[in-house]
């Protein structure tokens, strides 16, 4: 655009989205959600701009996508479509033929409206009501709609690094102010909040350390299907969520003078603790040496479904959590054996840097 006083480019974004529009993740409406299931072809190829007569979504600067909803960043507002606090009943959704589905959906929808269907709709209330019998807030957004952060906070620009991430029934995002903020189901401590008897998260509210003190400096988020990582500026790690199978690498070793054991890792940390056990195996004699100060600086992350994944200053990848790859323990057992601590991945060149990493399920 031209003006009298300068010439400037505006680049403007067109969001383009695909696949089955019945969870709402979609953000098309009531009507798109009832509509048949489309084939898999088209689920898969067919994409479709992102229209809201609301909403002038020609400037999204991020996106992320979830198992049953959607996030995006606009104007430096955050919108959310779709169940962004819920996968169980998703799950169960999925598994009916799509004309029940339908019929669920359809009264879903309708108690908002308090619609006059009596007996069902409170049959289909109670089976979306929590495990703390509260009903979902806001359980089903049909199309995106606004969440404001806390203390007038704004989505931070995306940079280089991952700032806004969604997973299960879970979403974080980096405000401005260094803050990361979550909401969504909280169960598994996921959220990162504090508390263990909160089940669900309904506004985005900050993740705190072990001391209740909110996580400062936030760089870099990413989610897996229970757990979450977040990465500061001093390239300090902070894990919480489910560890049960050592998604959170919070174990510790019994004697770190011999070979021994692991301790068994965490089952549930709500709060965001830091990460920093990341440990060189030397193949030759199993010795292990610490990785310390800048070496030990993480510069990147990655979270799968149950296991993690970082890249340290000192040019080394790890990898930790739920492993099923069956290997030889030395003892004559070859049953598979999760990772509870940071693994350093072997066998990657050792004269080219390692740019980025990232998880699959």
């Amino acid at each position: 655009r031209l003006s009298h006083r300068s010439n400037y480019w505006l680049k403007r974004s067109i969001t383009y989205m695909a696949g089955q529009p019945w969870t709402g993740a979609l953000g098309l409406g009531e009507n798109a959600m009832l509509l048949p299931d489309v084939s898999p072809a088209e689920r898969d190829n067919k994409f479709q701009r992102l229209d809201d007569p609301s909403i002038d979504f020609n400037n999204v600067t991020d996106a992320a996508a979830g198992w049953g909803h959607s996030v995006l960043v606009q104007d430096d507002k955050l919108y959310v479509a779709g169940r962004p606090y819920d996968f169980q009943s998703l799950l169960r959704l999925n598994r009916i033929p799509s004309f029940a589905r339908r019929i669920a959906i359809q009264q879903t929808l309708l108690l908002d409206k308090q619609d006059e269907w009596g007996m069902l709709s409170r049959a289909i209330d109670k089976m979306f009501r929590s495990q703390d019998n509260e009903i979902y807030k806001q359980g089903l957004l049909p199309r995106f709609t606004l969440m404001e952060l806390p203390d007038h906070d704004v989505p931070i620009s995306r940079t280089t690094h991952n700032t806004l991430a969604a997973s299960a029934g879970l979403t974080a995002i980096v405000g401005s102010s260094g803050r990361l903020y979550t909401f969504g189901i909280n169960q598994r401590g996921q959220c990162g909040i504090g508390s263990k008897q909160q089940h669900h998260c309904w506004e985005p509210t900050a993740v705190v350390r072990a001391n209740r003190e909110v996580l400062e400096g936030v760089q870099s988020v990413d989610l897996g299907l229970q757990h979450g990582l977040a990465l500061d500026h001093e390239g300090v790690l902070y894990v919480w969520g489910k560890g049960a199978r050592g998604q959170l690498g919070l174990a510790d070793y019994k004697d770190h003078k011999s070979s021994g054991e692991l301790e068994s890792t965490v089952d549930i940390e709500c709060c965001a603790v830091p990460m920093t056990d990341f440990f060189i195996v030397d193949t030759n004699d199993k010795s292990r040496s610490r990785l310390r100060g800048s070496n030990a600086r993480v510069k990147k992350i990655s979270a799968g479904w149950n296991h993690s994944a970082v890249v340290t200053d000192s040019n080394h990848a790890f990898i930790w959590g739920k492993n099923m790859l069956s290997v030889d323990d030395g003892k004559g057992s070859t049953k598979p054996k999760d990772a509870l601590i940071p693994t350093c991945v072997q066998g990657l060149p050792q004269n080219l840097e390692i740019k980025d990493i990232t998880c699959g399920s």
